[in-house]
């Protein structure tokens, strides 16, 4: 795993990715830190707080690799423009686990891991053909059609 401090645009995608999408309904996403059956509101009022959530998690995975001396940046969400594409989101997503996820008892529990992971599952929703893909396979056919 690499453990590099990420752009400030990749956490503004992700944000944005998350409200813009939502989770039941656009502009309010829901998630739940994994481990834990706590669950989370986000909406646009708290978009820099999660933001920040999400830096700090980077931030701290990245810390050894920078100057002590150093203090992480503020963080302000930016809103991106336009429409979010899901596969850069999955990319992005990717990404981030693999820039942040160096020590795993720590990250895998972690709100960060927990708002990423559904916005997997957003994302994935939003790929051409998804709605017309069964809910489960039942058939051994399934990827013949």
């Amino acid at each position: 795993m690499s453990a590099e401090f990420v752009p400030k645009d990749t956490i503004d995608a992700l944000v944005t990715a998350a409200l813009t999408w939502g989770y039941l309904q656009p502009g309010e996403f829901w998630f739940r830190p994994l481990r834990t059956k706590m669950v989370r509101t986000v909406t646009w009022d708290d978009a820099t707080a999660v933001g920040e959530m999400l830096w700090r998690q980077n931030w701290d995975a990245t810390e050894s690799w920078v100057d002590p001396s150093v203090d992480m940046p503020e963080y302000v969400f930016e809103n991106y423009p336009g429409e979010p594409d899901p596969v850069v989101i999955l990319a992005t997503i990717s990404y981030y686990g693999y820039q942040t996820g160096d020590e795993p008892e720590e990250y895998e529990g972690s709100e960060a891991a927990g708002f990423l992971h559904y916005l997997s599952g957003v994302a994935a929703s939003k790929l051409p053909g998804y709605d017309d893909a069964p809910f489960g396979i039942y058939d051994r056919d399934a990827f013949a059609r």
